[in-house]
């Protein structure tokens, strides 16, 4: 039996190293020194302070190439590594240096920051608090879900399932361990680095409304069957309306997944 999912906050903490880059040889030699704390706060920490531009920026660093140093090239080879597909933070380590090392190889122009818009190198340490709030069953999770914070949010859907992967606290891994594999996957699907927190909250919901409205259209027609008399699911007129109004609300709840990314 899988053990009762249970919902944490983590709560972001950033330390200071006083160290920053000015240029992109600068950064290329605080990126090989990298702590995975430091990596953390580039990539994901970024997500939680600028969620808005994710879909654009996956990391501190293509965002701070591209838009201080105008380093436009470089910065869109940065924009390009998916946050979602790096194997540890070792590996993160090692596309941004490769990136940038072979950019430096072509000899270009060098640019500062100008003053004041150095790119620092903190750490992410944050801490996990647990809420007391505990989920048996898909239909607990949402319930769940519907009163977490943003902080929650980013910890179950984000932090939980990259760069390392906890199990405990990733509800797609809890989900397939309850037998409920189609629903783990359409969890899997959702693209958190293009969606605000409160967004991804929300097209979370839905894949566990969906659910509930499919099953619910289930049971009432397996009420009825096949062989039922027209004139007899005519008298039934309180079930198509239901039914209609289940429908309604199923759609509604697709088009809210269909919303563009801000």
């Amino acid at each position: 039996m899988v053990r009762p999912f249970r919902f944490v906050a983590s709560l972001p903490l950033i330390r200071l190293t006083g160290r920053s880059a000015s240029n992109v040889v600068e950064l290329l030699g605080h990126l090989r020194g990298a702590t995975d704390a430091m990596l953390s706060y580039q990539t994901y920490e970024y997500h939680r302070e600028y969620p808005w531009l994710g879909a654009r920026y996956p990391s501190r660093i293509a965002y701070w190439v591209s838009e201080v140093l105008r380093e436009r090239a470089l910065g869109e080879r940065l924009a390009m590594i998916d946050l979602r597909t790096t194997a540890g933070f070792a590996d993160l380590r090692e596309q941004f240096v490769s990136m940038i090392d072979a950019y430096l190889n072509g000899k270009p122009t060098v640019r500062d920051a100008p003053p004041g818009l150095e790119l620092s190198f903190c750490e992410a340490a944050g801490s996990l608090v647990p809420t007391g709030r505990t989920a048996s069953t898909p239909d607990e999770f949402l319930s769940g879900l519907e009163v977490s914070t943003a902080d929650e949010v980013f910890h179950h859907l984000i932090e939980a399932r990259w760069p390392v992967h906890t199990v405990e606290h990733d509800p797609i891994w809890w989900l397939e361990q309850g037998g409920h594999a189609a629903m783990a996957e359409r969890l899997r699907l959702l693209q958190p680095f293009v969606f605000t927190l409160e967004e991804l909250r929300v097209r979370a919901i839905g894949v566990f409304e969906r659910d509930a409205l499919v099953a619910r259209i289930a049971r009432r027609v397996s009420a009825y069957p096949v062989q039922t008399p027209v004139k007899g699911v005519l008298e039934r007129f309180a079930f198509f309306h239901e039914a209609r109004e289940v429908v309604h609300d199923l759609f509604r709840t697709r088009r809210q997944d269909d919303r563009p990314a801000r």
